[in-house]
């Protein structure tokens, strides 16, 4: 393992401190585990693979090479939802020294080097096969590692990380004492999806007739902007649209009537494709589909449920009343109709999601206006009082 520079404003350039994780355990009996935890809240559903370097020791020379294995295991906690991976430990033999850079100290062996994919291969492997998720599900790697999969584990949601070291059942039963060393435990290189959105907008005027705004937009998977990190990429296909007609109903009455019947119909539809299955977050839709395998119309069915659709419709009429003639010479009175506006509107929405079968909801707004003004008259009592015209008054 080669030390990282620090690069600083000073003129010499000073090596970052190597830390490791030291696990030491004594007399580990067959069938045990000891492993060492931290409580963190992670989302790695964007990396594509882990990486770790791994030392095992011997000081009194029982334990071979091969005798142990150390796991490192991740998930929403460390029983019953989890991802583990496990591998022989190749054990340095007392005595040897490594430089700088070789690998007699950090063998290559027990390097953990795997993409997020096997894990979520193996977790669907076992949907495909309908095995209970509560017994533990293990698939052995070429390598000689093993995945195991325990209840529903989601890398979008990781709650805790455990490394530890574990003492195989073997005959006869043998205890085993041994330090591991576990270093630069991290996420490497990250899933770069291409993207792309496109916005579109139509005006229509129907000369004093109406007036129709047609929008929509499409967001596709993997789009984001200049500013966002690539864990705040879209995960969705999103198309919006909209359509907005404003209308004067009043044309199809007689003018002599005099009214002002603006209507305003309006419509909206939204849809999100997801890339990842919403009931199993870390898994593909794509890949999801394959426990389907022989049952297109199941299959089909459930490609259409996990959509998220939202869709509004209204319908208003506002501001609705009668104005006055242009050629009346009547005064104005509190009583006349034209004072009184009324405004009245039907909203509804339904939404429908893989944990929603049908939301709908339907809204009533009603309004009325009174609005009655008279020209105001001045009064100036005091105007004649000659007194109060004294520049210094004013």
């Amino acid at each position: 393992i080669s030390r990282d520079t620090e690069y600083g404003s000073s003129s010499t350039s000073r090596r970052m401190n190597e830390q490791s994780l030291r696990l030491c355990v004594t007399n580990l009996h067959d069938g045990y585990a000891k492993a060492a935890y931290k409580n963190l809240t992670l989302n790695l559903l964007r990396y594509k693979r882990l990486r770790m370097y791994v030392h095992g020791e011997s000081e009194d020379g029982s334990t071979k090479t091969g005798d142990v294995r150390y796991i490192v295991r991740i998930g929403t906690d460390y029983t019953q939802n989890y991802y583990e991976y496990s591998r022989p430990l190749v054990i340095t033999p007392p005595g040897v020294v490594g430089t700088e850079g070789s690998r007699e100290i950090w063998p290559q062996e027990n390097d953990i080097d795997i993409e997020f994919s096997e894990f979520i291969n193996a977790k669907s492997e076992r949907n495909k096969l309908g095995q209970p998720f509560q017994v533990p599900y293990i698939k052995t790697l070429p390598n000689g590692a093993t995945i195991t999969v325990v209840g529903n584990p989601d890398f979008s949601a990781v709650q805790g990380c455990m490394i530890g070291v574990l003492n195989p059942i073997s005959s006869p039963p043998t205890d085993k004492s041994l330090c591991l060393w576990a270093d630069e435990f991290r996420v490497f290189d990250f899933e770069q999806d291409a993207g792309y959105a496109a916005t579109a907008r139509l005006n229509v005027k129907l000369a004093d007739l109406a007036t129709i705004i047609a929008t929509g937009n499409f967001t596709s998977i993997g789009f984001g902007g200049l500013q966002d990190k690539a864990q705040q990429r879209s995960t969705d296909d999103i198309f919006r649209g909209d359509l907005q007609a404003t209308v004067a109903a009043e044309k199809f009455l007689p003018p002599a009537l005099n009214l002002r019947v603006p209507v305003l119909l309006q419509y909206g539809r939204e849809t999100r494709k997801p890339k990842y299955d919403p009931l199993d977050p870390d898994t593909k839709l794509e890949k999801s589909l394959e426990k389907f395998e022989g049952r297109p119309d199941d299959r089909a069915a459930y490609e259409q449920l996990v959509i998220d659709r939202t869709t509004s419709r209204s319908v208003s009429v506002l501001n609705v009343r009668k104005e006055r003639s242009a050629t009346s010479t009547a005064k104005p009175k509190p009583w006349d109709i034209e004072n009184v506006a009324l405004s009245y509107s039907i909203t509804d929405r339904t939404h429908t999601d893989i944990r929603t079968k049908r939301d709908y909801t339907r809204s009533y707004t009603a309004a009325l206006a009174y609005v009655y003004q008279t020209s105001p008259k001045n009064y100036a009592p005091l105007s004649k009082i000659k007194a109060l015209d004294n520049p210094y008054l004013k």
